[in-house]
């Protein structure tokens, strides 16, 4: 069976075994034909949050075209765009095993809440990091939580939600911390809120933001 979104669309999705499946904008979710026949395989091209059912007599697993996910009962959010070499995971409960399907590439990683992790086909590396995997849920909560968190590592997540890379006048900025829980209103608007919070400055042009005083 197979369920759709368009550029304008989202979709709840109940599977016959108690999973829940929040499907984004322009994405396809698949489920294989033997589905709770003694396995529960699903594949997915966009992005999508998965809470899924307990089951330890039978493993979820979770294809994409690059990686694959598999779990026995968890909630997680996996983006893998079509045309693009990124599968990105982000949990917020229980453990996933995650891992490149490159047949090249047999070992995987174990995430556990608050694990963000992206698998890069084209150089064939994994990367995980521990702060802030909430906001990798945006498209589905509408707000960003940076708790304690360092302004470089605040840059890592708006190059990866928002497509914009960080340039710092003073190396120094990078340290600065930042606590604060905004509504996801646009890049311009974040920045803004950031900034005012951190008394800095913030300017971007072409997706290049200059932190400065």
């Amino acid at each position: 069976r197979v369920f759709q979104t368009t550029e304008s669309e989202r979709k709840t999705i109940r599977l016959t075994d108690g999973s829940r499946i929040d499907l984004n904008t322009n994405s396809t979710l698949t489920l294989k034909a033997d589905f709770m026949k003694g396995s529960r395989q699903v594949s997915l091209e966009g992005e999508a949050f998965f809470q899924v059912a307990p089951n330890p007599d039978m493993q979820f697993v979770l294809s994409t075209e690059h990686a694959d996910v598999t779990v026995l009962g968890t909630a997680f959010n996996v983006k893998s765009v079509a045309g693009e070499n990124i599968v990105e995971v982000a949990v917020t409960e229980g453990i996933v095993s995650f891992r490149g399907n490159d047949e090249l590439q047999n070992e995987g990683v174990t995430l556990s809440k608050g694990d963000f992790a992206y698998w890069d086909q084209e150089q064939q590396e994994m990367y995980v990091e521990s702060f802030g995997a909430e906001n990798y849920l945006v498209w589905r909560t509408g707000r960003l939580v940076f708790d304690n968190m360092n302004l470089a590592n605040v840059c890592v997540q708006l190059k990866r939600i928002y497509g914009a890379q960080c340039q710092f006048e003073n190396r120094a900025f990078k340290r600065l911390i930042l606590t604060a829980h905004l509504p996801d209103s646009g890049l311009e608007n974040t920045l803004s809120a950031i900034a005012g919070s951190l008394n800095l400055n913030a300017e971007i042009n072409q997706n290049m933001i200059l932190w400065s005083k």
